[in-house]
């Protein structure tokens, strides 16, 4: 086998107030919560996130080329036009914003739930997270109770309390927000990984660190045991980018400890820790930096050292060599490249 095909052989207005919901444009909610022991599952969720940027990306284009509705008459061509597309309708309720007409932009959204095929449901949800995002800010409490509890009667209710929350923090409304995370989701959906992974990214953004860090415990005694791999995967990860780096490492140890032919996790793991040269590099901590190149060295010289399939370790001869490629020098690039001459003379 040559060595050279071996390694290269992998390559703040009202309008604005309403617009703010984040659309979900991956429709793919249901999505299976066992992981892959392949870096295969890694290449197809890279995959799935730039289909999503794309479809983002040509949203945007198609607004960009479109003449901006002005008129009601406008409006009413367009919604005519694409009965179905949530963001038209929601643009519809923001043209009435813009002139502080909320009963009018209500009723914009009451017509698009109508006039949407049921067939349709995520541009329906689309919609009704707009009105909620409506009564949240220019309704009373009364009326926002009543879209809430309409919309948990159409839609699942767990997108519709996640979605809540978002909207919540959003408005600066923390309060709500930590409420509805600790006595309603955590509670209604403590067999749900995301809802604990959510619900700690949320406390971690107010600066409610030790809060985030007891709900992995609780996840753990809560969730189904396929579950605890992917839960403390995910904690381990919000360690690295807002926490205590050595308790990341400590979570992603006790992993592999168990899993220890999980490349996926490996993979994840190394990520990580290069991420962290970068940030050093980027703060000219030249120490630190260091440090780091060493400790992702350390993780490649050790997932080498175990017996993976030919495909999976060009796959980490050749992420190894690109980590070199950037941060090492000649002397560690051929370093890459013997263990490599070695691993395919062994074949």
């Amino acid at each position: 086998m040559d060595f050279g095909n071996f390694v290269n052989q992998q390559e703040e207005t009202n309008e604005e107030t309403i617009l703010d919901y984040q659309f979900n444009w991956d429709v793919n909610e249901n999505k299976n919560d066992s992981d892959s022991d392949d870096e295969e599952e890694i290449v197809n969720k890279k995959e799935k996130i730039n289909k999503n940027e794309r479809s983002i990306e040509m949203l945007e284009k198609r607004l960009l080329q479109e003449n901006d509705p002005e008129t009601l008459d406008d409006f009413e061509r367009l919604v005519a036009s694409n009965p179905n597309d949530s963001f038209t309708w929601v643009r519809y309720m923001a043209f009435h914003l813009k002139l502080s007409e909320i009963d009018k932009a209500r009723n914009v959204a009451e017509k698009a739930l109508k006039s949407i095929s049921f067939r349709n449901e995520q541009e329906k949800f689309n919609v009704w997270m707009a009105l909620i995002n409506l009564e949240n800010k220019f309704g009373s409490e009364i009326s926002l109770n009543q879209t809430i509890e309409r919309s948990l009667q159409f839609n699942e209710p767990k997108k519709v309390y996640l979605q809540l929350a978002k909207i919540y923090e959003s408005t600066n409304k923390t309060i709500e927000a930590t409420n509805l995370w600790q006595s309603v989701i955590l509670k209604k959906f403590s067999h749900s990984c995301k809802a604990f992974v959510e619900a700690a990214n949320f406390f971690v953004r107010i600066n409610k660190i030790e809060i985030a860090r007891s709900l992995l415990n609780k996840a753990l005694k809560s969730l189904d045991k396929r579950k605890h791999v992917k839960v403390v995967n995910k904690f381990a990860q919000l360690e690295y980018k807002f926490g205590d780096v050595e308790r990341a490492r400590t979570l992603f140890e006790g992993l592999l400890a168990n899993y220890p032919k999980r490349l996926d996790l490996w993979s994840i793991y190394i990520d990580m820790e290069i991420k962290l040269v970068k940030q050093s590099k980027e703060s000219f901590k030249s120490v630190a930096a260091t440090l780091a190149i060493e400790s992702v060295r350390r993780l490649f010289e050790r997932v080498l050292s175990l017996k993976f399939s030919v495909k999976k370790k060009k796959f980490l001869f050749k992420k190894y060599l690109d980590f070199e490629n950037v941060y090492g020098n000649e002397e560690s690039v051929n370093h890459v490249k013997q263990l490599a001459i070695d691993y395919v003379n062994q074949l």
